[in-house]
């Protein structure tokens, strides 16, 4: 396991006996066997290796790792939530000593947790927040400052982009040398985002790109800007340009825009390269539970598992259901609906909000 140096880890887990792979049919017959030893395919192996694989699969699975699944990325937070007897584990196998100390770290502030602490809106922000608003700005500074990127699920109308920008104008304070700050949203929404910036923080330096040949120029000159503003569609056209472009952070507003994680502007966003991300949407559950793995795939990569260990216990209902008789329409399926958190949740008690 190695340090990203972006608040994910790369692991890799392999097992094999001998210098063998075992196959599922080999660990069956080891299991199986009454022998010490036992002839597979690729030769003799001891009986006891199949417990000891199933021991460091257990160990793995706590920490949301599969075995022989190749490369696979997990989050600080998903780490640091594992037992400490798995994280023990882990520690005495190949791992970064850098990753190890950063997950302890984590989890030592997670356990002094007592509450979201407060923070001031900054002095050059031209509003006031409304109680909500201001737990939404303390919950996006919390969560952010422990690595994590983070879901705020107000519903339509509430002010999410104000208690974004004001999220944005207390990370520029405290780091003013950090870089531009990334948002992507529907075309429709690009000049909204222009117009509270104007109204809420008159003094920032804001670039909105969109359509046509002169926002490839100004791109290069993002190092001037506080806030960069473009759509979903130009930034999967654009992806090349944007890869190689360091961000303080990207924002992804209306972000069931990506609630497919096989579309290319799901793809598109998990290449950009940036210290904090987080995903404003009043809708993260639209049609699917994959919808919200999707989202969260972006802020928190593997938090969620696995696609395919997602789908199978929290999305296999359509294959559950039965084909409707040839000619009668398919019965209307019930709203998904999902409650959840990742770690201590900022909650108000009106008219609906969800931090995630």
């Amino acid at each position: 396991m190695t340090a990203s140096g972006v608040d994910w880890f790369s692991v890799r887990a392999d097992w094999d006996a001998e210098g063998r792979a075992l196959t599922e049919d080999d660990l069956a017959r080891l299991r199986s066997s009454r022998s010490r030893f036992v002839k597979l395919s690729s030769g003799w192996v001891r009986r006891e290796r199949a417990a000891e694989q199933d021991a460091a699969a257990e160990i793995l699975a706590d920490i949301g790792v599969e075995l022989n699944a190749g490369e696979q990325r997990l989050s600080a937070w998903q780490l640091a939530r594992a037992r400490p007897e798995s994280l023990a584990a882990l520690a005495s196998l190949d791992t970064d000593s850098d990753a190890v100390r950063q997950i302890r770290e984590l989890r030592e502030r997670v356990a002094s947790f007592a509450g979201l602490p407060p923070v001031p809106v900054p002095d050059t922000f031209r509003g006031e927040l409304r109680p909500y608003q201001q737990e939404g700005l303390d919950f996006l500074e919390w969560v952010t400052g422990l690595g994590l990127g983070a879901i705020l699920a107000d519903d339509m109308g509430l002010g999410k982009t104000i208690q974004a920008l004001a999220w944005i104008e207390h990370a520029r304070q405290a780091d003013p040398a950090g870089g531009a700050v990334l948002v992507v949203c529907p075309a429709s929404v690009v000049h909204n985002w222009i117009r509270e910036c104007e109204r809420f923080l008159p003094h920032l330096r804001v670039l909105a790109l969109t359509s046509g040949h002169e926002r490839h120029a100004l791109r290069q000159e993002i190092s001037s800007f506080d806030l960069v503003v473009t759509n979903y569609a130009l930034l999967r056209r654009d992806l090349a340009d944007w890869r190689s472009i360091a961000l303080r952070a990207v924002i992804l507003d209306e972000a069931q825009n990506i609630k497919n994680p096989d579309a290319a502007v799901s793809r598109a966003v998990q290449q950009l390269q940036c210290r904090r991300r987080l995903a404003l949407t009043g809708t993260p559950l639209e049609n699917r539970a994959l919808d919200l793995w999707s989202i969260m795939q972006f802020l928190n990569p593997g938090y969620l598992g696995s696609r395919k260990a997602f789908v199978a216990r929290y999305d296999a209902r359509d294959t559950a259901l039965p084909a409707p008789a040839p000619g009668v329409a398919a019965a209307p399926r019930a709203p998904a609906t999902a409650q959840g958190t990742s770690g201590p949740r900022a909650a108000r008690p009106d008219r609906g909000t969800a931090r995630l």
